[in-house]
This record gives C-alpha cells, structure tokens and sequence, in this order.
C-alpha cells in the first residue's frame, strides 16, 4: 500500500544519495537506456537481473528523471530474487524520491523502516531516516541519536562522517534543514 501511494505520484527531481544504490558490479557505461531497458524487459526472471534494474535506475535518479526510476526500485524492492542490499538500495531510493518529489513524509518513513528491516545496520538507510526526521517531521531529537549513533560507528566514511557532523551540529542548534 504505501509503494502504491508512491507510485501515484512521484515527479521528475532531483536529489541527494549519489551512489546510494550503485550495488552492480558490471561496468554498463557503454550500454544506453534503451539498451538496458530492452535487456531488462527480455529478462525479467533472470536472478541477475535485479542489479542490472538498479544500474538503470540510478541512471535515472542521477538525471532527475524519477518517473522513470521508480518502476526498477520498485520491481527491485519486490523482487524475490533481490539481494538484501538491492532491496534496501531500493526502498532508499524509493523512500527519498517519495519525500523529495511530493514532500511524502509518512510514506518515505514506512519504506525507510522496510528498509531497515531487511538490514538495521545500513548506515545509509539511517542518515535518510534521521534526515527526513529533521527535514519532514521536526522531530530533531529523533535526527539527533540517529546522527550521534552513526558518528560512533568505526566504519563510517570520513567523507559521511564530515556531512553528519555539520548535520548535527544543525539539527543541535535548531537551524532548518534546507
């Protein structure tokens, strides 16, 4: 129901998460949209498939173009045969594309928590959820643990690691997020 609610309305943005959801292996930048997309739809029970979709979304997503990229999340995010981190790429992706096209909030939340239900540990799944609880709920308490639990955690990227430190730093001086 709530990918249904997402569905009906996502519009053509743009939006943060570069590389969020590039969990391919193969090198397709050769390969055009029309391409994948023909490959993609002669395929579509190929368990390998599901990267290949993600690949062509991302392609999407980084154009702005998020009508296009919401069919591959969202068949991705159902697949039976998606990994788990092709799922969570995915439901991130549809989860941000959901607040930052219509300002869903309610909607970007539940798919984030799907999300996180398939991996609580997806350091990227909790930035988005503590930015939508900053940005789409003004629950600055709730951004500000989840900004503070992944700044303790050793694996973070420093270059993740100097954008959640400036975030906090807003979200602990009440400046908006914009």
């Amino acid at each position: 129901v709530v990918i249904v609610v997402a569905t009906n309305s996502i519009q053509q943005r743009t939006g943060p998460l570069e590389g969020a959801a590039d969990v391919g292996q193969e090198d397709l930048s050769n390969v055009s949209n029309e391409t994948l997309e023909a490959v993609v739809a002669a395929n579509a029970d190929n368990p390998q498939i599901d990267g290949m979709r993600l690949a062509l979304a991302g392609r999407y997503y980084d154009a702005g173009d998020y009508r296009s990229a919401f069919p591959h999340y969202l068949a991705v995010a159902q697949s039976p045969m998606a990994t788990p981190n092709e799922v969570v790429a995915a439901l991130v992706r549809l989860s941000w594309m959901a607040y930052d096209a219509n300002g869903e909030v309610k909607t970007a939340l539940d798919l984030i928590d799907q999300a996180l239900k398939v991996d609580p540990g997806s350091q990227v799944a909790r930035y988005i959820k503590g930015t939508l609880l900053w940005c789409g709920s003004d629950d600055v308490g709730g951004a500000a643990r989840l900004f503070a639990e992944l700044l303790s955690e050793p694996d973070l990227a420093d270059d993740s690691k100097a954008q959640i430190e400036l975030d906090l730093a807003r979200v602990q001086n009440n400046e908006s997020c914009a």
